[in-house]
């Protein structure tokens, strides 16, 4: 999980993996902007590991860092602004094992408008945000600020073979103020 340590988005982001059914699991959380609070938000839970990074890496490098420190076969995209269902990862690892496919996506999820307080169901699409994937399927991000996991969701659509999962409750993908894209971004799906 990137992240601006934003204290409030981590600690919600902490807490949905805390309530994640799937028992076997870890967080690897990097950010160039380390706190005592962030620190603390971590202090007690020894599945989660905080990595300091150099500022102005692009998002799409600090998912590889993330990847790179990951211990398990398997990596989940875990955004620190988005909310996460107990039921996300242990729907999606039953899904991977019991098909053959290397990746897993959402076909639909909610959207959160927070600052307007308008929740919606998305379009049907392959949500990058929602992926979790064996690790050996998974290419590099390109250093890109934006748009780096849609460049990876595309390369695995064309070399990877994926699932689509239509529960659109197990995720909601979170407007806050804060994202890396606008309102409009939101508000187009």
């Amino acid at each position: 999980m990137p992240t601006r340590g934003n204290p409030r988005l981590v600690a919600r982001a902490i807490r949905g993996f805390q309530l994640q059914t799937w028992p076997e699991r870890e967080l690897v959380i990097v950010t160039s902007q380390r706190s005592s609070e962030l620190d603390a938000l971590i202090a007690e839970d020894q599945r989660i590991r905080l990595y300091d990074t150099p500022a102005g890496l692009s998002l799409g490098d600090q998912r590889n860092l993330t990847v790179a420190r990951a211990l398990g076969t398997f990596v989940a995209t875990w955004d620190d602004d988005d909310c996460h269902a107990p039921a996300r990862l242990s729907t999606s690892m039953q899904t991977l094992m019991n098909t053959d496919a290397q990746a897993v996506f959402l076909s639909r999820l909610l959207i959160w408008i927070q600052t307007r307080k308008r929740l919606g169901l998305s379009c049907h699409g392959i949500w990058e945000n929602t992926m979790v994937a064996r690790r050996s399927a998974l290419p590099a991000y390109p250093a890109l600020q934006r748009g780096s996991d849609t460049a990876v969701r595309i390369m695995m659509e064309q070399h990877t073979k994926l699932a689509l999962i239509d529960h659109p409750l197990l995720y909601a993908y979170c407007y806050t103020g804060e994202n890396t894209w606008d309102e409009h971004h939101f508000l187009g799906f």
